[in-house]
Order: C-alpha cells, then structure tokens, then sequence
C-alpha cells in the first residue's frame, strides 16, 4: 500500500494486480504510462521511487480525499 498526501489529508492506495495497477494510471490521467514495464512492476516502482512518488502526488495532492475515494 502506498500512502499519498491529498489537498486536506491523506489516501491509501493498493495495486498488487497488473489490472490495479493500469486502472489506476488511467484514474490519474497517466494512461501514457500504460506500455512502461518497469513501473508496470513493484520492484521497478521501487527503482524508480522518487519519480513514481512524484507522478501520484502530483496527481494526489490536487484533489481532496473525498474526490479521490470516490
């Protein structure tokens, strides 16, 4: 599970499927990032933490936990 700031709090997220893990590039208008196999991975995310970690917050922290959990 990855934890991510939102505009007044904070959201979990979980993405153990590769089904997971494409729906939510498509929920933060990522879907560029479908073909990236490395990101496609957990261990490839690990690798590339710091640019992952900045992809959702971008996305995360523009919204409120409300707005995202629904």
């Amino acid at each position: 599970m990855e934890i991510h700031p939102t505009l007044d709090g904070w959201v979990g997220f979980t993405t153990n499927s590769a089904q997971q893990f494409q729906d939510f590039l498509v929920l933060i208008d990522r879907a560029d990032l479908l073909g990236d196999a490395e990101l496609a991975s957990a261990a490839g995310r690990q690798v590339r933490y710091d640019e992952w970690v900045a992809i959702v917050n971008g996305w995360t922290s523009q919204r409120t936990t409300a707005a995202i959990v629904e």
